[in-house]
């Protein structure tokens, strides 16, 4: 893969872990339960991480990170939150949660492959073992409710 496409592949994948962020924001903001609030307290930091330890990649190879803001498909994201969390309460959260990370998963799910630099390809299969553990813990409190 040539770096200009590992780049894009790299601020693809930033881009929806920002989106992400926004979304656990929007949430968080919501949910009152101490212990749902802190295991989504976690997930939103490990998704900062991702987005510092991506910058970090696109910048090492000449790229321009994505900023902090909400592209289209991140207020799509935070629309759907919004909706789900005054029609369903707690489970609509966790539905727009659902949404949202899998989106990351799967444009992981798509990268890991694609990426030849072992280091690189490395990082990525951390960050989808972390993305679906955060999709694991969403799902079990979907059946749960």
């Amino acid at each position: 893969m040539q770096n200009s496409d590992v780049q894009s592949v790299l601020e693809d994948l930033a881009t929806a872990n920002i989106d992400a962020i926004h979304a656990y924001n929007r949430a968080l903001a919501n949910i009152s339960d101490t212990v749902i609030h802190s295991r989504l307290t976690e997930f939103l930091g490990e998704h900062r991480k991702h987005v510092t330890e991506l910058t970090r990649e696109i910048r090492s190879q000449g790229g321009t990170p994505p900023e902090m803001v909400k592209g289209v498909k991140g207020r799509i994201v935070d629309a759907v939150t919004a909706l789900h969390h005054t029609a369903a309460g707690l489970k609509g959260v966790f539905q727009a949660l659902k949404t949202a990370d899998a989106r990351v998963a799967v444009l992981y799910g798509k990268a890991v492959p694609k990426i030849d630099r072992s280091p690189l390809r490395d990082l990525l299969r951390k960050h989808l073992s972390s993305i679906n553990n955060h999709l694991e813990y969403i799902k079990n409190n979907l059946q749960a409710l």
